[in-house]
């Protein structure tokens, strides 16, 4: 048994983004240095700090990880960062390969059975277990404290033999690939296309490498604790992610420029793999974005007027007012469902013996 989890660990190299939030890099490498994790580390950073690179340049820092540091250009724009994707999953030696983000944990157990997964099925591009949003207390903003609230993200397995079929199952519960163990051949493709086609439009650039992964094969999602992500409040956010810029991106002349070359790219996937004209599979895809964003926006609305949503303890999402259009209500009813569907995983995760560990060390690092 341990010879196998080893051939595992040797076959997956883990890519930890940087772009300073120095305090949480300190966590995620004291976390794994402390848990053993037992998986080659790519860090690519192109963050400001100047600390953080002679603490990380030295191998001896954190003696129980196998690591390599890479210094990279300031991510001024999204073109230099996907550019610093590029370079690093270049250097990558092993079969298989995710991206980690410093605020994250992986489950050891989850990313050893996506790649065993990977390794005997060879019609999958992507494997991925059970992912988790938690926040911390007191301070939610903070790198460590009390983990006080989980929720369960939606994710399926897209098994449909045609790649039409999967693109559609797709869009219509979106989930991004962008966090499961890919094949590295497939990704480092994924993301030459996403520099080469650069689109300016985030929603489209994160759309792209995930539709090529899903038309180019079977996604599955296990029924594992495989990552949990911490949820953030008031961070990262800017005017860009407001309602009105996200329909006064949509009139912008780069974003049909963007959107065009997306169909495109993930189009001549699937003509080639269902045998069908490039015009009806860039149909399809029209059809399955317009199912997509239609509830995007919607949902959006709702959260920017009223502030439908109340971020719950557990693994369910409370629905405050109930005076909105019908359609938009069902939507939020069916959302809320399923949440209260999947407390079973909330509980089965809390029994995780890793996800223990997790907790245990948030708390053990809170200040007093």
């Amino acid at each position: 048994m341990r010879s196998m989890q080893n051939e595992f660990d040797k076959n997956l190299t883990v890519i930890l983004t940087l772009k300073d939030r120095v305090p949480f890099t300190y966590r995620w490498m004291a976390y794994a240095n402390e848990s053993r994790f037992p998986f080659k580390i790519l860090i690519a950073d192109g963050g400001s700090d100047k600390k953080i690179t002679e603490v990380l340049s030295s191998a001896n820092t954190y003696p129980h990880l196998d690591y390599e540091y890479i210094r990279y250009p300031y991510d001024a724009t999204y073109l230099i960062y996907h550019e610093k994707k590029v370079d690093v999953l270049s250097r990558v030696k092993t079969p298989f390969v995710v991206f980690a983000d410093n605020d994250d944990f992986y489950i050891v157990d989850g990313l050893r059975q996506s790649v065993k997964f990977l390794s005997e099925n060879n019609d999958y591009k992507t494997c991925k277990g059970q992912v988790y949003a938690f926040t911390i207390a007191p301070d939610a903003n903070g790198a460590y404290g009390s983990i006080d609230r989980c929720l369960v993200q939606s994710a399926v397995s897209l098994e449909e033999d045609k790649a039409s079929d999967r693109i559609i199952s797709h869009f219509a519960a979106y989930s991004t690939t962008y966090y499961d163990v890919h094949h590295i051949e497939d990704v480092r493709c994924y993301f030459d296309a996403l520099r080469d086609l650069y689109p300016k439009d985030v929603t489209i650039a994160e759309l792209l490498t995930s539709l090529m992964a899903v038309a180019s094969g079977k996604i599955k999602t296990l029924s594992v604790p495989y990552l949990l992500r911490q949820h953030h409040f008031n961070t990262n956010c800017t005017r860009e992610d407001s309602l009105m810029d996200r329909f006064d991106r949509v009139l912008l002349e780069s974003w049909s420029d963007d959107f065009v070359n997306f169909n495109n790219a993930v189009a001549s996937i699937i003509s080639a793999q269902d045998g069908i004209s490039l015009e009806d599979a860039m149909n399809n895809i029209k059809k399955g974005y317009r199912k997509y964003i239609a509830p995007v926006l919607i949902n959006d609305l709702l959260k920017e007027v009223d502030n439908n949503y109340v971020f719950a303890s557990g693994a369910d999402l409370v629905l405050t007012k109930q005076h909105y259009p019908s359609y938009a209500y069902r939507r939020i009813k069916s959302y809320l469902e399923r949440k209260w569907r999947q407390k079973k995983l909330y509980s089965e995760l809390m029994k995780n013996q890793e996800v223990l560990r997790v907790r245990d060390f948030l708390i053990k690092g809170r200040p007093d």
